[in-house]
């Protein structure tokens, strides 16, 4: 859907050659070896660039690359349905925005203004020239219709350069309170709670407070939903940018100590650090022991700050609940859960499975139902249809002689209840059997919770865990050292030998444990099947009239998956054709020194395809984006089964800017 356009003149563009005063680009890597017995250095040119360097008065400068219009972030990052309120956007190249774009019914949007903010910029447009590169602010009046559905939505800005990346921007039903600068260090009044507050850390040591009222014994839940910089599945990005902060939370209660009965004192604080390796949700709970006004604070470990920085927080006391959850939706439609610890392991879990799963049984393919299920059509094999055993843990089931025994398939749903407990459960295995072991923990998660999951055999040998471990070859002591990377929500293992084996469940310090430390275990036959599709760096699309560019798609094979794929895709425009090509795949350097150890029952074997997307030269311009579906098709006896839909992408035809 296009919303609002504007028509804005055009900022002229003074691009010449200044072949004196302008450095050449070239894309060729410069070779410099040392002579050490002759104390000389010498480099080594491509002969076209040696031609050139010759005459240089004669040799144009190289082409630059293509420039998009690309967003860094808008403030807010939500409002309510019904509500019309003004969104800054800000990024690069934005010179040339007309509209923006949403997928989503129940907006409408018109462009107030473009203009540029850094100094430079200013200074360049005062002197009669336009810096196209430097950043821009973008504000949109935006309409939330009553009837606009809630959740996530990415937005898109449209310009004659192409089609924007997408940042979400959240629609909800209760009171939104959008944060705005309040004169001296007063802190903003909030009306009522649960609330959600839309607030930015536009400034170095900025501290944003927000008081309000609470009675004695009410429990209080804060919790931040976005943090700068993290946007959800990576699509808030940051260009030359300060590295985003971390929200640091801090509640304070209606009076001071009695060192400083003037000043307020501090009830709650939470200034933990999370890794991109372990990313954190910040939040905190507090139950209020008198009555009065209370204070919260906002801010940034460090004191970083900068426009970019946006955040998205609720509030809200026990009885009500928690006005959203933060994660929860994938507007993009590009999240696969295959491996990881939030998904739900159940029946409807195997069957989304089997979906990802060619069968020989199946008739022709038929149409796609949603983004990463299999197209309609054909039967699941009698052996796929056998029912999932539900087994609860119960205590004890500490030893061998207490282990519960459980059927294939099944989920296991049980708890670690505190230090040292560890929970046990015996299966039977056929000769050579396939087995996959995923868990999930529905409750506290990594880092708090970290579930290892191991089997033994009757002679209590341990066969396999779920630690993902690596071997690294070259160290400082000159041996290979294997150390534990990580816990990986899944496990795959053959069975050669069958018989009785054991399942044991625990916390890998076995140090905690309690009523949250929840996990189900589904223990089922292998299903090969096609897991994580991914399209590297690619979110969307802007093809320049008369060029080609490529794309590497990234395709996970679980549990042993050795069939064919293809990719092919739907509604392209006029002009633009999809064509295949070959390119060289080399080991990166950092895997030949370290590598996993036992990657078949850890890691998907991953394929890597490359293809081309040419817009021809005759190809029309488009003006709002065209939205075209990559799909995946199983190759089955040599014919065609059903397909995967992998990702929605917006493309848009653009010609090529004066200045490339």
């Amino acid at each position: 859907m296009l919303l609002g356009t504007l028509n804005t003149p055009f900022l002229g563009d003074e691009s010449r050659l200044f072949i004196k005063s302008s450095p050449m680009k070239v894309t060729t890597v410069f070779i410099l070896r040392e002579d050490r017995q002759h104390n000389l250095a010498v480099i080594f040119l491509p002969v076209g660039i040696l031609a050139c360097l010759l005459s240089f008065p004669l040799c144009p400068a190289a082409a630059e690359e293509q420039p998009e219009p690309t967003l860094s972030s808008l403030f807010p990052l939500g409002g309510q349905r019904g509500t019309t309120i003004q969104v800054q956007f800000r990024g690069k190249h934005l010179h040339e925005v007309n509209s923006l774009w949403v997928r989503s019914d129940g907006f409408q949007a018109r462009i107030k203004s473009v203009e540029p903010i850094d100094e430079a910029a200013v200074q360049s447009t005062e002197n009669g020239k336009e810096n196209k590169s430097s950043d821009y602010r973008v504000i949109v009046q935006m309409h939330i219709d009553s009837s606009a559905p809630t959740g996530l939505h990415p937005l898109r800005l449209v310009s004659e350069q192409g089609v924007t990346n997408a940042l979400e921007f959240r629609v909800v039903d209760q009171p939104v309170i959008v944060e705005t600068d309040v004169p001296g260090h007063s802190a903003f009044e909030l009306p009522r709670l649960p609330v959600i507050i839309q607030g930015r850390l536009a400034k170095s040591g900025e501290v944003d407070g927000y008081v309000f009222q609470a009675l004695e014994g009410q429990d209080l839940s804060v919790e931040v939903l976005r943090e700068p910089g993290g946007g959800l599945k990576g699509s808030l990005t940051f260009h030359r940018r300060p590295s985003p902060p971390e929200v640091r939370l801090a509640l304070f209660g209606p009076k001071g100590s009695w060192l400083d009965p003037e000043r307020r004192s501090r009830i709650l604080f939470s200034e933990e650090r999370s890794t991109s390796l372990v990313p954190l949700h910040t939040k905190g709970t507090h139950r209020v022991t008198r009555s009065g006004q209370l204070m919260l604070s906002v801010s940034s470990i460090f004191g970083k700050g900068h426009p970019d920085f946006s955040y998205e927080l609720q509030l809200f006391s026990g009885d009500h609940g928690p006005v959203e959850k933060a994660g929860q939706d994938d507007p993009l439609g590009t999240d696969w859960l295959g491996r990881t610890f939030d998904r739900e392991v159940g029946a409807d879990w195997t069957s989304l499975l089997e979906s990802r799963a060619p069968d020989e049984n199946r008739g022709p393919p038929g149409r796609s139902v949603e983004t990463g299920s299999a197209e309609a059509g054909g039967t699941i094999p009698p052996s796929r249809k056998r029912a999932i055993e539900q087994t609860t843990e119960s205590e004890p089931n500490d030893t061998r002689n207490e282990a519960l025994t459980v059927s294939v398939p099944s989920v296991i749903a049980g708890t670690v209840d505190g230090s040292g407990d560890i929970d046990i459960f015996q299966f039977q295995v056929e000769p050579g059997q396939g087995l996959a072991f995923e868990i999930e923990t529905p409750e506290i998660k990594l880092p708090y919770f970290n579930p290892r999951v191991s089997v033994v055999d009757a002679q209590d040998r341990e066969i396999f865990t779920n630690i993902h471990r690596r071997l690294a070859v070259y160290n400082s002591m000159g041996e290979e050292e294997r150390y534990p990377r990580s816990l990986l929500p899944k496990v795959i293992y053959n069975f050669d030998t069958g018989g009785q084996y054991f399942l044991r469940v625990r916390d890998i310090t076995s140090r905690y444990g309690g009523p949250g430390y929840a996990y189900r275990l589904l223990v089922r036959p292998q299903i090969p099947h096609i897991g994580q599709v991914v399209l590297e760096q690619t979110e969307h699309l802007n093809l320049v009239r008369g060029q080609a560019r490529k794309l590497t798609i990234l395709t996970s094979r679980e549990e042993e998956f050795t069939g064919d794929v293809a990719f092919s895709f739907q509604g392209l425009p006029p002009g633009v054709e999809f064509l295949p090509t070959a390119e060289v795949t080399e080991t990166p350097p950092h895997e030949l020194a370290d590598m996993p150890v036992d990657p078949e029952l850890i890691l998907p074997k991953v394929q890597k395809t490359t293809i081309i997307l040419l817009a021809t030269a005759a190809a029309p311009l488009t003006d709002i984006p065209v939205v075209v579906r990559l799909r995946l098709q199983f190759i089955v006896n040599g014919k065609p089964a059903a397909k995967l839909l992998v990702r929605e992408i917006p493309l848009m035809v653009v010609r090529e800017s004066e200045k490339t």
